[in-house]
């Protein structure tokens, strides 16, 4: 049984759009008024409280491939969970988009704080999963970096504009372009 594991933010939702459609209507200008720490915007800034309780983070825009290949998985018979950790606030809105854009998609959906290597090793054992049958992709460096404690799982890293300048530090991590790259490249390996 083949298991997918996948980000949310920038892996299958579009929140760097999120963001600039909501600075935009406060007046503000994306390449401006947004702070970045390596390649991710600081959850720090003055209006993220207001970003993460608003419509526009409510509504993200589904990235290109994300729920064709989503589907394409689960008529496979894949697990697909997805996994992400949020800021504190916004986890109302982030759940109700997932249900809302990807109904039925998710064997479960695990928004919690936390190290994503930790959180992964518990959901592997929770659910009895293999994690050689098991495929993680996230766009966030720190976080392949904590998934590479678990043995055996197969990791793939999403590359955007954001975070090209902090590529991951293995040579097992596998880097994708976007989810229809993943597809291929999951294809290519199971033969």
């Amino acid at each position: 049984m083949i298991n997918i594991i996948t980000d949310i933010d920038d892996v299958i939702l579009d929140t760097q759009a999120g963001v600039a459609q909501f600075l935009s209507q406060k007046g503000l200008d994306y390449s401006k008024d947004v702070k970045f720490n390596n390649g991710f915007i600081d959850f720090s800034q003055y209006w993220m409280p207001e970003f993460l309780t608003s419509q526009f983070f409510r509504e993200l825009p589904i990235l290109q491939y994300a729920d064709e290949v989503l589907s394409r998985f689960k008529s496979k018979g894949y697990k697909i969970f997805a996994l992400t950790s949020p800021p504190d606030i916004g986890y109302d809105n982030r759940l109700h988009q997932l249900n809302k854009e990807f109904p039925n998609m998710f064997d479960e959906i695990i928004i919690k704080l936390g190290n994503k290597g930790e959180i992964l090793t518990d959901m592997i054992a929770r659910h009895n999963l293999r994690a050689s049958d098991t495929y993680f992709i996230d766009d966030a460096p720190h976080n392949i970096k904590a998934a590479m404690i678990v043995p055996d799982l197969n990791i793939a890293w999403m590359e955007n504009v954001q975070n090209k300048a902090f590529p991951p530090e293995s040579k097992d991590v596998v880097i994708v372009k976007n989810m229809l790259d993943f597809e291929k490249h999951l294809k290519t390996k199971l033969g």
